[in-house]
């Protein structure tokens, strides 16, 4: 059983690595579909960006309208996920039904903190020219290194404030996601005082990023909230704990995709077009 294991796991490297080369080296349009759909079917993780959004073009995003940028950590990544299941895949597919030539683009990367966000924000945001921007960080700024959060609660604070700045240009539209919950079980290997802590912790971000949202008049969407309403919320995420399932990456999709509705913003962009 365990040489069966490793010969599936050596066999989704191998794709990987093809998948990651081929991007790099060609530009024909086939090749590139070709590796788009096995990359697709990848469902363990990587670093960086998701290999469907490194063989984006960007001499023709103009071709796509409106185009939406995710942009995050491992819940925008889709962590553990196949690309389809990622929350801005199934979002795509929700708004696809009014605009036939929507592109929303993944731009999640795995343990990324809002530091990272404000490091990557021109080459994976801006250059993407967005009519829309939903960002989603946190969860690894509040996450608990020996007995503090990864990025201070005030320096999260600021670089929040400083990337919203960045994105307050044209008619940009933004919308903020809180925090996903986590169960009582994350972090994993760790006894229940230190798990308490982490949850009373990731609590206080989720409290300033709504209060940020807030200060700069930004749509505001509460996923602990969303999740907490339903019958078991445990339900929702996978079993490490702390990133959504399936299920739970299609309530944040339809979420996001209700808030673009009830603003008007999808009536908004069909009048452009």
């Amino acid at each position: 059983m365990k040489r069966c294991k490793s010969i599936i796991v050596l066999k989704y490297v191998a794709i990987f690595l093809f998948c990651i080369l081929a991007t790099s080296i060609c530009s024909c349009s086939n090749v590139l579909e070709k590796t788009e759909k096995l990359a697709s079917n990848i469902p363990f993780n990587y670093p960086g960006l998701r290999i469907e959004t490194r063989s984006i073009n960007l001499k023709q995003m103009d071709l796509f309208s409106p185009r939406i940028v995710c942009f995050g950590d491992s819940v925008t990544f889709g962590w553990n996920m196949k690309y389809e299941y990622s929350y801005p895949s199934q979002l795509e597919k929700l708004l696809v039904k009014d605009f036939s030539q929507i592109k929303v683009i993944n731009s999640g990367i795995g343990g990324n903190t809002i530091m990272d966000a404000n490091k990557r924000l021109d080459k994976d945001v801006i250059n993407f020219k967005p009519d829309a921007v939903i960002i989603n960080f946190g969860l690894n700024d509040g996450m608990i290194s020996g007995s503090v959060p990864n990025i201070d609660i005030k320096d999260f604070e600021n670089y929040y404030n400083d990337l919203i700045k960045k994105l307050q240009f044209g008619d940009l539209k933004i919308i903020i996601l809180g925090i996903n919950p986590v169960t009582g079980l994350f972090p994993e290997n760790e006894n229940e005082n230190y798990r308490k802590k982490q949850r009373e912790i990731y609590e206080i971000y989720n409290e300033k990023i709504l209060e940020i949202a807030k200060n700069n008049n930004l749509e505001y969407i509460n996923l602990g909230e969303a999740f907490n309403k339903e019958a078991d919320p445990q339900e929702y995420i996978q079993v490490d704990g702390i990133h959504p399932n399936k299920k739970g990456l299609s309530l944040i999709a339809e979420l996001v995709y209700e808030k673009i509705k009830n603003k008007g913003w999808a009536d908004a962009w069909l009048n452009n077009d």
